[in-house]
């Protein structure tokens, strides 16, 4: 049952990186794909990693934020 539940903070993390990002704020966008990445991989939800990574994708094919990303994934 925790589970269930953390995979829906998965979700609502991925929807509010979503939201920043779409208002442009890039930096608080990404924290919170990295809340939503680390809490998938924590609970083995590779699905959720996928989804997120790809909406990260998507953002830096669509914002053209990709310098942006690249310095962030350098990180990583």
């Amino acid at each position: 049952e925790a589970n269930v539940n953390k995979k829906g903070m998965v979700l609502c993390y991925l929807n509010i990186g979503n939201i920043y990002c779409m208002q442009g704020d890039y930096n608080k966008g990404i924290e919170f794909y990295q809340k939503s990445i680390n809490l998938s991989v924590e609970i083995g939800d590779k699905n959720g990693s996928l989804l997120c990574l790809n909406n990260i994708g998507n953002h830096a094919r669509t914002k053209k934020i990709r310098t942006f990303l690249i310095d962030y994934i350098k990180v990583l």
